[in-house]
């Protein structure tokens, strides 16, 4: 339960088409948990920091990611464990904001812990993306019924539909049906070319 600081970001040489790499962009110093902290104390946390996205350590080195929406509908002998995901995708510093942007998307997560080596530096968000310009907070890219735009999830079957982590709990079957029914395909990566920029 602290906030990692490893140095400061170093300013890389190159850019990419936005002229901006993700050491510029980053949230520096980062809210860090280890994985045995019970959620609610590291939902207290999010909530005392103001971060939506909490990166996961054993000392230096990030094991794993945690979203608020992660620690929902827990009980409280939960532990960070249980719910953080791994393998947590990670960027390095020098990367593009394409990059980082292709890495988000493809690997549908909405954080990237920065890391340089295996030191945690900083953290990227799909906000800090969209702050920058290189991500379209696009209409499409919300929940079928309620319109949220963070905590989504992809349903299987037939062509994408999005419902957020809310919806999906607090509602029945019934109840989504409508929305299922009139829902329109999401943007897509072409997964033709699944290189990086």
């Amino acid at each position: 339960m602290e906030k990692v600081s490893v140095g400061e970001p170093e300013k890389p040489a190159s850019y990419g088409a936005s002229g901006k790499m993700v050491a510029e962009v980053m949230t520096w110093p980062v809210v860090a948990v280890p994985p045995g902290l019970p959620v609610r104390e590291a939902e207290r946390l999010a909530r005392v920091c103001n971060v939506r996205h909490l990166v996961v350590t054993e000392g230096e080195i990030v094991v794993g990611a945690l979203c608020v929406c992660d620690l929902w509908w827990t009980t409280d002998d939960t532990l960070v464990f249980d719910r953080m995901s791994t393998p947590v995708v990670t960027v390095t510093p020098s990367a593009t904001l394409e990059q980082a942007a292709w890495q988000m998307l493809y690997n549908d997560v909405g954080c990237l812990p920065v890391v340089r080596g295996r030191s945690l530096t900083g953290v990227l968000t799909r906000n800090d993306l969209i702050r920058a310009g290189v991500l379209d907070p696009s209409p499409d890219r919300q929940c079928l019924c309620c319109g949220a735009t963070h905590h989504l999830r992809a349903l299987l079957g037939g062509p994408r539909r999005l419902l957020c982590v809310r919806c999906l709990a607090e509602r029945t079957a019934d109840e989504l049906e409508p929305f299922l029914r009139r829902s329109r395909p999401v943007v897509e990566i072409d997964p033709i070319d699944d290189t990086p920029p």
